[in-house]
């Protein structure tokens, strides 16, 4: 199968970045962060550089591994070497990982964090998916290319089964924007801590 190219290029996508970003301010503040997925124009590391005290992207779509705007992009997660993280956020991307290869993704994150190291990140609901092909396939507000690559769109259940046995627990896993997206934070204990499912408005 053809990998599909994705791009960030339609009207909302800077927009609905900027959303995403204004949700994990708080907790990037002062940290070691690094952005997995950075995305070609890494526009979430961008924003949250000020506050941060240090931002590292990560994404395979980069032509190359380089410095852009005053933050180190790489490739690869294994080009990243000696380093830890307070937090890693994955802004939109879960969504375009097949879970199977999550799984890996999440145990390789592990060399880049510390006991105290938290991943954040959104995902779409599973509700959401009429409305983002809708936004997409016929406004064109959304690139068609981000949405024709979504692998999975997700509930608190499915989150759960695919972070099991990844050393990796979910300590919080809420809905925002009328349910149509989901706020999660992942920390390091070996057993996952009973939370509630939030629904926000």
């Amino acid at each position: 199968m053809t990998e599909i190219k994705t791009t960030q290029e339609a009207p909302l996508e800077r927009f609905l970045a900027q959303q995403r970003c204004k949700r994990i301010s708080t907790y990037v503040h002062g940290k070691r962060v690094l952005d997995f997925g950075c995305g070609v124009k890494a526009w979430n590391a961008i924003s949250i550089k000020k506050i941060c005290l240090e931002v590292d992207g990560v994404d395979r779509s980069l032509i190359e591994s380089g410095t852009f705007n005053g933050i180190k992009l790489y490739q690869e997660i294994d080009e990243i070497q000696e380093k830890s993280y307070d937090v890693i956020m994955a802004l939109a991307v879960f969504e375009h990982i097949k879970p199977l290869q999550l799984r890996k993704v999440l145990t390789s994150l592990h060399r880049l964090s510390h006991e105290k190291t938290i991943i954040i990140g959104t995902v779409p609901s599973r509700r959401s998916r009429r409305v983002l092909e809708f936004l997409s396939y016929k406004l064109n507000l959304i690139d068609r290319s981000q949405i024709e690559d979504h692998k999975v769109y997700y509930d608190d259940m499915w989150m759960r089964e695919i972070v099991e046995g990844t050393g990796w627990s979910i300590k919080q896993f809420r809905s925002f924007q009328l349910g149509m997206n989901c706020f999660f934070e992942l920390n390091k204990s070996p057993y996952s801590e009973e939370y509630v499912y939030q629904h926000e408005s």
